[in-house]
């Protein structure tokens, strides 16, 4: 008997080829349903992976379009930047321009104002060297006052009795009597007392100018106070002039600016430029062609200067 006739040889080979078939349809079925499973893991991420996509695509037709921006920016700005340069250095040039204008202006300006501190300098060092007033003992009897003899010599008012104030050029000018001693009066005039005799006067300056108050007479009850300060500045032939103005004297030979009025003196320039201050009642000599000529300062009101001149 054979070996396959054996009905435990038989049974073993049967188990065997149906262990085998089994295998094999087992491993269908087992492949069929791995494959399904990972269709059905793999489904959302394939989706998810197909909307990234087409999230990147939109993305990149973005950054195409921010890119073409940023080049039309650029030319713009270039363009823009040209313009503005050439009109910057348009500007430039026409500042440039006025800026020299400017400049030489104010230079000629700043060179005027040096002069006129200078001058005002000068003045105020004079007044400030001369004494406020005089001392109260002294007898004003000064040559240089020739003029203001006319003033205290002028029409005789009424008697101002010692202990009185006689007011001139609106309460500007105050001449108090203090005392008088036999052809004397002392006299304090804005607060400096100033002691005078008869037929002679003294200036005085005050805010509005400098003017004269004299003593016409004196009495045993006080004086006759005179003063041509309610007078206008250029009394009788004199002429009167503002600073910056030119006034012509003595027939044409003297030509005389008014630079201006420094601590109630006047400062002028006489046939030229260069200036010096005269006070009221003073006189400034100069040389006229071998001609000896005067410029007298007759008064000052407000910013008018009175003047007179003459030559010979």
């Amino acid at each position: 008997m054979g070996i396959f006739s054996d009905p435990k040889v038989t049974g073993a080979g049967g188990a065997v080829i149906g262990l085998l078939v089994g295998l094999f349809v087992g491993n269908d079925t087992l492949d069929e349903d791995v494959t399904r499973l990972v269709r059905e893991e793999i489904a959302p991420v394939n989706a998810a992976a197909k909307d990234q996509g087409s999230t990147l695509e939109a993305l990149s037709a973005r950054l195409d379009a921010l890119d073409a921006a940023v080049a039309d920016g650029a030319a713009a700005t270039g363009a823009l930047a040209a313009s503005v340069g050439d009109k910057i250095e348009g500007l430039r040039d026409t500042l440039g321009g006025t800026i020299s204008d400017t400049a030489s202006s104010q230079a000629e300006a700043l060179k005027a104002a040096l002069a006129e501190m200078s001058a005002s300098v000068e003045g105020w060092t004079r007044s400030a060297l001369e004494p406020a007033s005089p001392p109260e003992t002294a007898v004003i009897e000064n040559p240089a006052q020739a003029a203001a003899s006319s003033v205290a010599a002028g029409d005789a008012g009424p008697v101002v009795g010692v202990g009185e104030t006689a007011l001139f050029a609106d309460g500007g000018v105050r001449a108090f009597v203090s005392r008088v001693t036999g052809e004397t009066a002392v006299v304090s005039i804005n607060g400096a007392a100033s002691t005078i005799a008869a037929g002679n006067a003294v200036v005085v300056r005050y805010a509005d100018g400098s003017c004269r108050v004299g003593v016409a007479q004196v009495s045993g009850d006080g004086a006759v106070i005179t003063s041509d300060c309610d007078a206008p500045a250029a009394a009788g032939d004199g002429t009167a002039g503002a600073p910056g103005e030119v006034v012509m004297l003595a027939d044409g030979a003297l030509r005389v600016f008014v630079s201006g009025v420094v601590n109630g003196n006047a400062r002028l320039a006489i046939n030229g430029l260069s200036t010096q201050v005269v006070a009221v009642g003073d006189a400034a000599t100069v040389d006229v062609a071998g001609t000896s000529c005067t410029v007298s300062v007759t008064g000052i009101r407000g910013d008018m200067v009175g003047l007179t001149g003459s030559c010979g």
